[in-house]
């Protein structure tokens, strides 16, 4: 799940992973560093996505990303994917 300013958006059940936990293939890690630095980029607390699309790409991203993290880590872990950002600028979700 994205957190304002994390860098590295996993988490576990007592908190945020640390940097680079779980170890993770290179190209995933880049892409689920891309993902939150999307969100840092273009998501205000005050008002939410600058508009439905990016909102709903950066739903979609995340998903697709928590898929390939659990196959990754195999059956032993548990993924969930938490999309709690659903605000759009100038609209309620």
């Amino acid at each position: 799940m994205n957190d304002y300013s994390a860098d590295w958006p996993l988490w576990r059940d007592d908190g945020g992973a640390p940097d680079g936990e779980p170890q993770l293939p290179a190209w995933l890690e880049a892409d689920i560093r891309q993902w939150a630095a999307t969100f840092n980029s273009l998501y205000s607390y005050e008002t939410g996505w600058p508009d439905t699309r990016t909102r709903d790409e950066q739903r979609l991203k995340g998903e697709r990303l928590a898929g390939a993290i659990a196959r990754e880590l195999g059956l032993g872990d548990s993924i969930v994917f938490a999309h709690w950002e659903t605000n759009v600028a100038g609209r309620e979700s």
